[in-house]
């Protein structure tokens, strides 16, 4: 296995999260990230990368976390 090739993927995979690691990084199952995406105006909207595929930057979900903290 080439490990640089492992290190550029890795360093992609800690910027941007599918919902399968969103899910997993807010410690929630995979149901109520959605029903918090359906239900919560002020959850990142994530980006359409593909027509199947939506990622989320992780810093929008460290900011949105900080705004749940707050209220």
């Amino acid at each position: 296995m080439d490990k640089n090739k492992d290190n550029d993927s890795s360093k992609v995979s800690k910027e941007w999260l599918t919902p399968v690691d969103v899910a997993e990084y807010l410690n929630i199952k995979r149901v109520s990230l959605y029903r918090i995406i359906k239900s919560d105006e002020t959850f990142p909207k994530g980006y359409s990368i593909l027509k199947a595929k939506k990622l989320w930057k992780k810093q929008e979900l460290d900011d949105w976390v900080s705004t749940k903290r707050e209220s």
